[in-house]
């Protein structure tokens, strides 16, 4: 949509848009359809997106304020990442050989594989595959396990020389094995995954010793309070807002969604009231997942039916805590526009003094 910000950043109106409609000829794509004014001299009237009535319509296709160009904040660097891309799937392996492997003494190199699927539809969103991750060994190293690495050999090599010769080089490692990430995380305890694409931007809490795919959202948090963060609706807005979209769902992209995002400056009495609100909230989400058996696309989409009313109160609460962070009025809670003007001046003040909060 860069050109739609050009002309919106150059007095612009966009009046009327289709934000995504299936191409009428034999291409199997999808295009936007806009109308626009060029410097509009007087009142335009309404606005209308896919339709319906709007108070305005953003570059994005998206209903809502324009915002300016959102700076990168240094504070948020190095802490949200895309996880591991292996490129063969003879790095994936049963559970029968996993354990055999374990059980050889080959556990350091045999990981719980999460995924997507993992964290949108699997109850506890737990990983249902194993995976052999060399890391950033040197093959020395990856020598030392003589029965991983004979799988990997046998399996991924012949794929990587055959097809992928640019990774031939390095045929036992992930094609992108991602070490800012690992050494991010490196001191925590647990880290934060999200899905990357999706009508939800869905966040839970990984072990340290699982391995995430290029398909999640890898974050190097582990306390409650920047879950709380994350799971608010004031940064699903901001997410949703700086982040691309096919059809209706986000293609959220950490580097430029989290590293936007204007973190509030609390006192420690707020910050521990969104801890606890947030640590709550995931617990009983938990609960009835495990009760239900339900992955959390399901149990989200009978929270839009009307189910689960004591969840709903719990994201309220966690809502109004993060506003109160900020130090914004409470009915800002509940207003989706006004969140996203608020932080839109937040990251302009932080982005030009070159500071933020601290995470």
């Amino acid at each position: 949509m860069a050109s739609l910000r050009y002309i919106v950043d150059h007095g612009g109106v966009i009046t009327d848009a289709v934000s995504s409609q299936k191409w009428p000829g034999e291409a199997k794509v999808h295009v936007s359809i806009t109308n626009w004014v060029k410097s509009p001299s007087e009142n335009i009237g309404d606005f209308y997106l896919d339709g319906a009535p709007v108070e305005g319509i953003n570059p994005k296709l998206q209903a809502g304020v324009t915002l300016p160009e959102s700076f990168k904040l240094p504070q948020n660097r190095g802490k949200a990442f895309i996880g591991c891309q292996p490129t063969g799937d003879g790095f994936i392996v049963s559970d029968e050989v996993a354990a055999d492997l374990i059980a050889a003494g080959e556990g350091q190199v045999v990981r719980r594989y999460v995924t997507s699927d993992d964290l949108a539809d699997v109850v506890g969103a737990q990983p249902g595959r194993w995976i052999i991750d060399f890391g950033t060994m040197p093959l020395e190293g990856a020598l030392r396990f003589p029965k991983s690495i004979k799988i990997v050999r046998e399996k991924v090599r012949p794929h990587r020389e055959g097809k992928e010769r640019h990774f031939a080089r390095l045929w036992w490692q992930f094609a992108w094995p991602r070490p800012e990430m690992r050494k991010a995380l490196t001191s925590k305890s647990r880290y934060i995954i999200s899905t990357l694409t999706g009508k939800r931007l869905l966040f839970a809490w990984a072990s340290i010793d699982w391995c995430p795919s290029n398909k999640v959202g890898v974050f190097a948090l582990d306390d409650d309070y920047s879950m709380g963060i994350l799971c608010s609706n004031s940064f699903s807005a901001w997410a949703w807002n700086e982040s691309a979209t096919m059809k209706a769902d986000l293609l959220f992209t950490p580097s430029t969604a989290f590293e936007t995002f204007p973190w509030p400056f609390p006192s420690p009495e707020k910050r521990e009231v969104v801890a606890r609100a947030a640590q709550t909230l995931i617990e009983r989400r938990q609960q009835i997942a495990q009760a239900d058996l339900l992955g959390l696309t399901d149990l989200y989409n009978r929270v839009d039916e009307g189910a689960y009313a004591e969840l709903v109160n719990l994201h309220n609460s966690l809502d109004a805590a993060v506003v109160a962070c900020y130090g914004w009025p409470k009915e800002v809670a509940r207003d989706r526009l006004e969140r996203l003007r608020l932080l839109g001046d937040l990251n302009q003040s932080l982005g030009g003094r070159g500071h933020g909060a601290t995470l």
